[in-house]
Protein backbone atom coordinates (compact mmCIF):
# COMPACT_ATOMS: atom_id res chain seq x y z
CA UNK A 1 0.00 0.00 0.00
CA UNK A 2 1.39 3.37 -0.99
CA UNK A 3 1.25 6.37 1.40
CA UNK A 4 0.19 9.67 -0.77
CA UNK A 5 0.18 10.38 -4.29
CA UNK A 6 -0.31 13.18 -6.10
CA UNK A 7 -1.56 13.19 -9.89
CA UNK A 8 -0.50 16.11 -12.29
CA UNK A 9 -3.04 16.52 -14.55
CA UNK A 10 -6.91 15.25 -14.65
CA UNK A 11 -7.45 13.75 -18.08
CA UNK A 12 -7.96 10.90 -19.58
CA UNK A 13 -4.57 9.71 -18.06
CA UNK A 14 -4.72 11.62 -14.50
CA UNK A 15 -7.96 10.27 -14.20
CA UNK A 16 -7.38 6.40 -15.38
CA UNK A 17 -4.44 6.33 -13.29
CA UNK A 18 -6.45 8.14 -10.37
CA UNK A 19 -8.88 4.99 -10.54
CA UNK A 20 -6.16 2.78 -10.07
CA UNK A 21 -4.39 4.19 -7.30
CA UNK A 22 -7.93 4.49 -4.77
CA UNK A 23 -6.93 0.99 -4.80
CA UNK A 24 -3.59 1.27 -3.68
CA UNK A 25 -2.73 4.25 -1.66
CA UNK A 26 -4.66 5.78 1.51
CA UNK A 27 -4.58 9.47 -0.17
CA UNK A 28 -4.57 10.36 -3.55
CA UNK A 29 -4.93 14.69 -4.48
CA UNK A 30 -5.04 15.18 -8.41
CA UNK A 31 -4.75 18.77 -9.05
CA UNK A 32 -5.20 20.60 -12.34
CA UNK A 33 -4.83 24.15 -13.60
CA UNK A 34 -7.94 24.35 -15.19
CA UNK A 35 -11.11 25.41 -13.01
CA UNK A 36 -12.97 22.08 -13.90
CA UNK A 37 -16.57 22.61 -15.31
CA UNK A 38 -19.59 20.64 -13.15
CA UNK A 39 -20.76 19.16 -16.60
CA UNK A 40 -19.38 18.22 -19.69
CA UNK A 41 -17.56 21.17 -21.54
CA UNK A 42 -14.82 22.33 -23.23
CA UNK A 43 -12.00 23.87 -21.06
CA UNK A 44 -8.39 25.74 -21.58
CA UNK A 45 -6.30 22.61 -20.81
CA UNK A 46 -7.60 20.10 -23.14
CA UNK A 47 -7.68 22.74 -26.54
CA UNK A 48 -7.83 19.64 -28.74
CA UNK A 49 -11.37 18.71 -26.87
CA UNK A 50 -12.90 20.54 -29.75
CA UNK A 51 -11.77 17.86 -32.35
CA UNK A 52 -12.77 14.25 -32.62
CA UNK A 53 -11.72 11.79 -30.12
CA UNK A 54 -12.53 8.35 -30.69
CA UNK A 55 -12.23 5.84 -27.36
CA UNK A 56 -11.37 2.76 -29.63
CA UNK A 57 -12.08 -0.81 -28.86
CA UNK A 58 -9.70 -1.54 -26.25
CA UNK A 59 -9.34 1.64 -24.42
CA UNK A 60 -12.74 1.14 -23.91
CA UNK A 61 -12.73 -2.56 -22.66
CA UNK A 62 -9.61 -0.99 -20.09
CA UNK A 63 -12.44 1.67 -18.95
CA UNK A 64 -15.08 -0.44 -18.39
CA UNK A 65 -12.65 -2.69 -15.74
CA UNK A 66 -11.92 0.40 -14.26
CA UNK A 67 -15.53 1.32 -14.10
CA UNK A 68 -17.56 -1.01 -14.40
CA UNK A 69 -20.80 0.35 -16.40
CA UNK A 70 -19.44 3.30 -18.04
CA UNK A 71 -20.50 2.68 -21.33
CA UNK A 72 -24.30 2.44 -20.32
CA UNK A 73 -23.40 5.34 -18.60
CA UNK A 74 -22.35 6.98 -21.65
CA UNK A 75 -25.42 5.49 -23.76
CA UNK A 76 -27.78 6.92 -21.23
CA UNK A 77 -26.11 10.25 -21.49
CA UNK A 78 -26.58 10.09 -25.40
CA UNK A 79 -23.46 8.47 -26.38
CA UNK A 80 -23.99 5.79 -29.74
CA UNK A 81 -23.29 2.38 -29.95
CA UNK A 82 -22.57 1.84 -33.66
CA UNK A 83 -21.05 -1.08 -35.69
CA UNK A 84 -17.72 -0.46 -36.99
CA UNK A 85 -18.02 -2.18 -40.02
CA UNK A 86 -21.19 -0.91 -41.08
CA UNK A 87 -19.82 3.02 -41.20
CA UNK A 88 -18.79 4.92 -44.48
CA UNK A 89 -15.12 4.32 -44.04
CA UNK A 90 -12.65 5.27 -47.25
CA UNK A 91 -8.71 4.79 -47.39
CA UNK A 92 -7.03 5.82 -50.87
CA UNK A 93 -8.10 2.57 -52.41
CA UNK A 94 -11.46 2.78 -52.14
CA UNK A 95 -14.72 2.30 -49.76
CA UNK A 96 -14.75 -0.33 -47.27
CA UNK A 97 -17.09 -3.39 -47.45
CA UNK A 98 -20.39 -3.28 -44.77
CA UNK A 99 -21.28 -5.81 -43.11
CA UNK A 100 -21.70 -6.46 -39.21
CA UNK A 101 -18.93 -7.68 -37.18
CA UNK A 102 -20.03 -7.31 -33.76
CA UNK A 103 -17.37 -4.33 -33.52
CA UNK A 104 -19.21 -1.86 -31.26
CA UNK A 105 -17.61 1.56 -30.92
CA UNK A 106 -19.20 3.79 -28.45
CA UNK A 107 -18.94 7.19 -30.12
CA UNK A 108 -18.85 10.76 -27.69
CA UNK A 109 -17.23 13.83 -26.92
CA UNK A 110 -14.15 13.73 -25.10
CA UNK A 111 -16.08 16.25 -23.09
CA UNK A 112 -18.79 13.71 -21.89
CA UNK A 113 -16.43 10.70 -21.34
CA UNK A 114 -13.69 12.74 -19.30
CA UNK A 115 -16.93 14.27 -17.51
CA UNK A 116 -18.23 10.75 -16.82
CA UNK A 117 -14.86 9.20 -15.20
CA UNK A 118 -14.28 12.32 -13.60
CA UNK A 119 -17.58 11.54 -11.70
CA UNK A 120 -16.53 7.98 -10.95
CA UNK A 121 -13.09 9.16 -9.57
CA UNK A 122 -14.72 11.56 -7.02
CA UNK A 123 -16.94 9.04 -5.50
CA UNK A 124 -13.87 7.33 -4.48
CA UNK A 125 -13.05 8.33 -0.49
CA UNK A 126 -9.39 8.00 -0.72
CA UNK A 127 -9.40 10.65 -3.52
CA UNK A 128 -10.00 14.18 -4.08
CA UNK A 129 -9.26 16.91 -7.12
CA UNK A 130 -7.60 20.33 -6.29
CA UNK A 131 -9.24 22.45 -9.84
CA UNK A 132 -7.22 25.92 -10.47
CA UNK A 133 -3.89 24.64 -9.29
CA UNK A 134 -1.15 24.24 -10.92
CA UNK A 135 2.00 22.15 -10.23
CA UNK A 136 5.15 24.62 -10.74
CA UNK A 137 8.14 22.50 -9.96
CA UNK A 138 8.88 18.94 -8.15
CA UNK A 139 9.96 18.57 -4.32
CA UNK A 140 12.99 16.32 -3.67
CA UNK A 141 16.57 15.69 -5.13
CA UNK A 142 18.29 13.39 -7.66
CA UNK A 143 17.68 10.83 -5.60
CA UNK A 144 14.05 10.78 -4.65
CA UNK A 145 11.03 13.22 -5.86
CA UNK A 146 8.84 14.01 -2.28
CA UNK A 147 6.22 16.13 -3.86
CA UNK A 148 5.52 19.13 -5.87
CA UNK A 149 5.04 22.87 -5.65
CA UNK A 150 1.77 24.27 -6.42
CA UNK A 151 0.44 27.52 -7.08
CA UNK A 152 -3.39 28.57 -6.74
CA UNK A 153 -4.55 30.44 -10.18
CA UNK A 154 -7.46 33.04 -10.17
CA UNK A 155 -10.66 31.80 -11.46
CA UNK A 156 -10.65 34.02 -15.16
CA UNK A 157 -6.68 35.06 -14.91
CA UNK A 158 -4.25 33.91 -17.21
CA UNK A 159 -2.04 31.20 -16.78
CA UNK A 160 -0.07 32.03 -13.41
CA UNK A 161 -2.08 34.36 -12.37
CA UNK A 162 -2.35 33.85 -8.39
CA UNK A 163 -4.66 34.12 -5.73
CA UNK A 164 -2.46 32.81 -3.59
CA UNK A 165 1.27 32.19 -3.01
CA UNK A 166 3.15 29.13 -3.80
CA UNK A 167 3.09 25.94 -1.82
CA UNK A 168 3.80 22.10 -1.49
CA UNK A 169 1.96 19.10 -1.47
CA UNK A 170 4.44 15.86 -0.12
CA UNK A 171 3.47 12.75 -1.54
CA UNK A 172 5.42 9.24 -1.44
CA UNK A 173 4.58 9.56 -5.47
CA UNK A 174 3.98 11.41 -7.87
CA UNK A 175 2.39 10.85 -11.19
CA UNK A 176 2.88 13.32 -14.30
CA UNK A 177 -0.19 12.84 -16.38
CA UNK A 178 0.10 16.74 -17.76
CA UNK A 179 0.64 15.57 -21.26
CA UNK A 180 2.23 16.74 -24.38
CA UNK A 181 2.60 20.57 -21.75
CA UNK A 182 4.29 17.96 -19.39
CA UNK A 183 7.34 19.70 -17.73
CA UNK A 184 8.62 17.44 -16.00
CA UNK A 185 11.69 16.40 -17.44
CA UNK A 186 12.76 20.89 -17.20
CA UNK A 187 11.78 19.80 -13.35
CA UNK A 188 13.50 17.07 -12.96
CA UNK A 189 17.05 18.67 -14.42
CA UNK A 190 16.24 21.36 -11.55
CA UNK A 191 17.19 18.93 -9.15
CA UNK A 192 19.74 17.42 -11.18
CA UNK A 193 18.51 14.62 -12.71
CA UNK A 194 18.96 13.79 -16.62
CA UNK A 195 16.49 13.98 -18.76
CA UNK A 196 15.19 11.25 -20.89
CA UNK A 197 15.74 10.90 -24.34
CA UNK A 198 12.97 11.22 -27.27
CA UNK A 199 12.13 10.14 -30.65
CA UNK A 200 9.85 12.55 -32.60
CA UNK A 201 8.14 12.12 -35.65
CA UNK A 202 6.63 15.02 -37.18
CA UNK A 203 4.51 15.00 -40.37
CA UNK A 204 3.36 18.82 -40.75
CA UNK A 205 -0.35 17.72 -40.22
CA UNK A 206 -2.24 20.40 -39.26
CA UNK A 207 -6.49 20.51 -38.59
CA UNK A 208 -9.53 21.97 -38.26
CA UNK A 209 -12.91 21.08 -36.64
CA UNK A 210 -16.84 21.99 -35.83
CA UNK A 211 -19.68 20.96 -34.79
CA UNK A 212 -22.97 20.82 -36.28
CA UNK A 213 -26.21 20.04 -36.27
CA UNK A 214 -27.15 16.29 -36.81
CA UNK A 215 -29.86 16.33 -39.87
CA UNK A 216 -32.72 14.31 -38.98
CA UNK A 217 -32.51 11.61 -41.70
CA UNK A 218 -28.60 11.31 -41.30
CA UNK A 219 -29.21 7.56 -39.66
CA UNK A 220 -29.22 5.07 -42.72
CA UNK A 221 -28.70 1.15 -42.76
CA UNK A 222 -26.76 1.49 -39.57
CA UNK A 223 -24.30 4.03 -40.82
CA UNK A 224 -23.59 7.78 -39.38
CA UNK A 225 -19.82 7.91 -39.38
CA UNK A 226 -17.81 8.88 -42.58
CA UNK A 227 -14.28 8.85 -42.19
CA UNK A 228 -12.61 9.28 -45.89
CA UNK A 229 -9.02 9.94 -47.41
CA UNK A 230 -8.80 11.54 -50.81
CA UNK A 231 -7.05 9.85 -53.66
CA UNK A 232 -2.69 10.38 -53.88
CA UNK A 233 -1.29 12.88 -54.81
CA UNK A 234 -3.96 15.22 -52.50
CA UNK A 235 -2.95 14.15 -48.64
CA UNK A 236 -6.62 15.48 -47.63
CA UNK A 237 -9.19 13.83 -45.09
CA UNK A 238 -12.00 13.94 -43.12
CA UNK A 239 -14.14 12.55 -40.39
CA UNK A 240 -18.01 13.01 -40.44
CA UNK A 241 -18.66 11.55 -36.64
CA UNK A 242 -21.51 11.09 -34.65
CA UNK A 243 -22.23 12.25 -31.14
CA UNK A 244 -24.47 12.92 -28.21
CA UNK A 245 -27.01 15.64 -28.29
CA UNK A 246 -28.18 14.80 -32.12
CA UNK A 247 -24.67 16.53 -33.56
CA UNK A 248 -21.74 15.75 -35.59
CA UNK A 249 -18.44 16.46 -35.26
CA UNK A 250 -16.50 17.19 -38.29
CA UNK A 251 -13.19 17.01 -38.72
CA UNK A 252 -10.86 18.04 -41.61
CA UNK A 253 -6.96 16.95 -42.15
CA UNK A 254 -4.42 18.08 -44.62
CA UNK A 255 -0.63 18.36 -44.51
CA UNK A 256 2.03 20.71 -44.71
CA UNK A 257 0.39 23.97 -46.42
CA UNK A 258 -2.54 22.15 -47.47
CA UNK A 259 -4.76 22.53 -44.16
CA UNK A 260 -8.25 23.56 -43.91
CA UNK A 261 -8.86 26.69 -43.44
CA UNK A 262 -10.36 28.13 -40.68
CA UNK A 263 -12.47 30.77 -42.24
CA UNK A 264 -16.75 29.29 -43.17
CA UNK A 265 -16.32 29.67 -46.22
CA UNK A 266 -12.58 28.23 -46.93
CA UNK A 267 -13.91 25.11 -43.95
CA UNK A 268 -16.75 24.12 -46.42
CA UNK A 269 -14.98 24.43 -49.77
CA UNK A 270 -12.58 21.59 -48.29
CA UNK A 271 -14.76 19.58 -46.60
CA UNK A 272 -16.63 19.21 -50.33
CA UNK A 273 -13.50 18.98 -52.19
CA UNK A 274 -13.30 14.75 -49.98
CA UNK A 275 -14.93 11.90 -51.22
CA UNK A 276 -18.09 11.03 -50.23
CA UNK A 277 -20.93 12.72 -48.02
CA UNK A 278 -18.66 15.33 -45.64
CA UNK A 279 -19.65 18.28 -48.11
CA UNK A 280 -23.49 17.72 -47.48
CA UNK A 281 -22.98 17.02 -43.37
CA UNK A 282 -20.60 20.27 -43.60
CA UNK A 283 -23.88 22.25 -44.67
CA UNK A 284 -25.22 20.96 -41.14
CA UNK A 285 -26.36 23.95 -38.88
CA UNK A 286 -22.75 25.52 -36.92
CA UNK A 287 -23.03 25.00 -33.20
CA UNK A 288 -19.81 25.49 -32.53
CA UNK A 289 -17.48 28.17 -34.31
CA UNK A 290 -13.99 26.44 -36.08
CA UNK A 291 -11.09 25.37 -34.14
CA UNK A 292 -8.02 24.44 -35.35
CA UNK A 293 -5.28 22.37 -34.22
CA UNK A 294 -1.80 21.98 -35.45
CA UNK A 295 0.62 20.21 -32.48
CA UNK A 296 0.51 17.03 -33.71
CA UNK A 297 3.90 16.02 -33.82
CA UNK A 298 4.41 12.11 -32.52
CA UNK A 299 6.94 12.40 -29.30
CA UNK A 300 8.12 9.57 -26.94
CA UNK A 301 10.01 10.43 -24.14
CA UNK A 302 12.37 7.14 -22.96
CA UNK A 303 11.71 7.04 -19.62
CA UNK A 304 12.25 3.53 -19.47
CA UNK A 305 16.06 3.92 -20.64
CA UNK A 306 18.83 3.52 -17.88
CA UNK A 307 16.94 5.71 -15.09
CA UNK A 308 16.95 9.09 -15.77
CA UNK A 309 13.99 9.34 -13.45
CA UNK A 310 14.28 9.56 -9.29
CA UNK A 311 12.15 7.22 -6.68
CA UNK A 312 8.62 8.96 -6.08
CA UNK A 313 8.25 9.66 -9.87
CA UNK A 314 6.62 7.75 -12.74
CA UNK A 315 4.69 9.66 -15.79
CA UNK A 316 2.23 8.06 -17.99
CA UNK A 317 -0.19 9.35 -21.31
CA UNK A 318 0.88 11.82 -23.40
CA UNK A 319 3.61 12.20 -20.55
CA UNK A 320 5.26 9.60 -21.74
CA UNK A 321 4.20 9.55 -25.35
CA UNK A 322 1.83 11.73 -27.54
CA UNK A 323 0.72 10.65 -31.20
CA UNK A 324 -0.47 12.43 -34.13
CA UNK A 325 -4.27 12.54 -32.80
CA UNK A 326 -5.42 12.13 -35.96
CA UNK A 327 -4.93 8.05 -35.45
CA UNK A 328 -7.25 8.46 -32.26
CA UNK A 329 -4.30 6.46 -29.96
CA UNK A 330 -4.00 8.41 -27.20
CA UNK A 331 -6.79 8.33 -25.30
CA UNK A 332 -6.53 4.25 -25.68
CA UNK A 333 -3.00 4.26 -24.80
CA UNK A 334 -3.89 6.16 -21.58
CA UNK A 335 -6.07 3.35 -20.40
CA UNK A 336 -3.79 0.94 -21.24
CA UNK A 337 -1.03 2.98 -18.80
CA UNK A 338 -3.23 2.73 -15.94
CA UNK A 339 -4.04 -0.83 -16.66
CA UNK A 340 0.09 -1.46 -16.38
CA UNK A 341 -0.10 0.92 -13.24
CA UNK A 342 -2.60 -1.55 -12.01
CA UNK A 343 -0.82 -4.92 -12.66
CA UNK A 344 2.55 -3.76 -11.28
CA UNK A 345 0.77 -2.63 -8.03
CA UNK A 346 -0.60 -5.96 -7.52
CA UNK A 347 2.97 -7.58 -8.05
CA UNK A 348 5.57 -4.67 -7.21
CA UNK A 349 6.36 -2.05 -4.86
CA UNK A 350 7.90 0.88 -5.48
CA UNK A 351 11.62 0.67 -5.10
CA UNK A 352 14.57 1.31 -7.01
CA UNK A 353 14.14 -1.88 -8.90
CA UNK A 354 10.14 -2.34 -9.04
CA UNK A 355 10.06 1.37 -10.01
CA UNK A 356 12.23 0.65 -12.93
CA UNK A 357 9.99 -2.25 -14.06
CA UNK A 358 7.11 0.01 -13.93
CA UNK A 359 8.25 2.04 -16.31
CA UNK A 360 9.33 -0.28 -18.72
CA UNK A 361 5.71 -1.69 -18.40
CA UNK A 362 4.30 1.45 -19.12
CA UNK A 363 6.72 1.51 -22.03
CA UNK A 364 5.54 -1.51 -23.16
CA UNK A 365 2.36 -0.36 -24.42
CA UNK A 366 4.11 2.04 -27.01
CA UNK A 367 5.30 -0.05 -29.58
CA UNK A 368 2.08 -0.80 -31.76
CA UNK A 369 0.35 2.45 -31.77
CA UNK A 370 3.69 3.85 -32.16
CA UNK A 371 4.38 1.93 -35.53
CA UNK A 372 0.86 2.41 -36.59
CA UNK A 373 0.86 6.21 -36.45
CA UNK A 374 4.53 6.98 -37.46
CA UNK A 375 4.55 4.14 -40.42
CA UNK A 376 1.51 6.11 -42.07
CA UNK A 377 3.02 9.45 -40.69
CA UNK A 378 6.16 8.58 -43.06
CA UNK A 379 4.34 8.58 -46.33
CA UNK A 380 4.84 12.59 -46.86
CA UNK A 381 7.90 13.78 -47.93
CA UNK A 382 8.28 16.22 -45.26
CA UNK A 383 7.64 14.66 -42.54
CA UNK A 384 10.34 15.35 -40.32
CA UNK A 385 11.90 12.23 -38.05
CA UNK A 386 14.59 9.08 -38.39
CA UNK A 387 13.02 6.47 -40.80
CA UNK A 388 13.21 2.70 -40.08
CA UNK A 389 15.17 1.08 -42.36
CA UNK A 390 11.95 -1.36 -42.76
CA UNK A 391 9.84 1.37 -43.58
CA UNK A 392 9.68 0.72 -47.50
CA UNK A 393 8.76 -2.69 -46.98
CA UNK A 394 6.25 -1.83 -44.16
CA UNK A 395 4.22 0.24 -46.70
CA UNK A 396 4.47 -2.15 -49.18
CA UNK A 397 2.42 -4.64 -47.57
CA UNK A 398 0.39 -1.96 -45.16
CA UNK A 399 -0.82 -0.72 -48.98
CA UNK A 400 -1.44 -4.27 -50.11
CA UNK A 401 -3.33 -4.97 -46.87
CA UNK A 402 -5.71 -1.64 -47.56
CA UNK A 403 -6.34 -2.42 -50.77
CA UNK A 404 -7.81 -5.91 -50.02
CA UNK A 405 -9.90 -4.78 -47.39
CA UNK A 406 -11.95 -2.91 -50.09
CA UNK A 407 -12.74 -6.17 -51.20
CA UNK A 408 -12.31 -9.05 -48.60
CA UNK A 409 -14.56 -8.27 -45.42
CA UNK A 410 -12.04 -10.60 -43.24
CA UNK A 411 -9.29 -8.71 -43.93
CA UNK A 412 -11.27 -5.63 -43.04
CA UNK A 413 -12.14 -6.72 -39.92
CA UNK A 414 -8.65 -7.74 -39.20
CA UNK A 415 -7.28 -4.52 -39.86
CA UNK A 416 -9.62 -2.80 -37.85
CA UNK A 417 -8.80 -5.07 -35.04
CA UNK A 418 -5.30 -4.29 -35.33
CA UNK A 419 -6.49 -0.22 -35.79
CA UNK A 420 -8.32 -0.42 -32.58
CA UNK A 421 -5.55 -1.83 -30.58
CA UNK A 422 -7.44 -5.28 -30.16
CA UNK A 423 -4.84 -7.33 -31.99
CA UNK A 424 -1.14 -6.75 -31.96
CA UNK A 425 0.18 -5.56 -35.33
CA UNK A 426 1.49 -8.35 -35.75
CA UNK A 427 -1.49 -10.13 -36.71
CA UNK A 428 -2.18 -8.33 -40.08
CA UNK A 429 0.87 -10.67 -41.29
CA UNK A 430 -0.69 -13.86 -39.90
CA UNK A 431 -0.10 -16.64 -42.04
CA UNK A 432 -3.71 -16.29 -43.20
CA UNK A 433 -4.32 -13.03 -43.64
CA UNK A 434 -0.88 -12.83 -45.44
CA UNK A 435 -2.01 -15.51 -47.88
CA UNK A 436 -5.51 -13.43 -49.17
CA UNK A 437 -3.64 -10.21 -48.87
CA UNK A 438 -1.14 -11.78 -51.44
CA UNK A 439 -3.52 -13.58 -53.50
CA UNK A 440 -5.49 -10.36 -53.67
Amino acid sequence: MVGSVVVLGSGMAGLAAALVLAEHAERVTVIDRDHLPDAPAPRAGVPQSRHVHTLLLRGATELEVLVPGLEASLEQHGALRLDWTLQHLRSTFGWAPREPSGLIGTFCTRDLLEYQLRQAVLQRPQVRILSGTEAVGLLGSAERVRGVVVRERGADGPAGARSGSDSTLEADLVVDACGRSSRSPQWLAALGCSVPAETVVASQLGYASRVVRRHADAAHDGALLTAVRSDPPSTRGGVVYPVEGDRFVITLAGIGEDVPPHDDEGFRAFARSLPGDVGDAVDGEPVTRIATYRRTQNRWRHWERGSPAPLGFVAVGDAVCCFNPVYGQGMTVAALHAAALNEHLRHEGLDSRGLHHLRRRIAAQVPDAWALATLEDFRYAGTVGRRPPSTRAAHWYADRVLATTVRDAVVHRRFLEVAQLVRPRRDLAAPAIAARVLAA
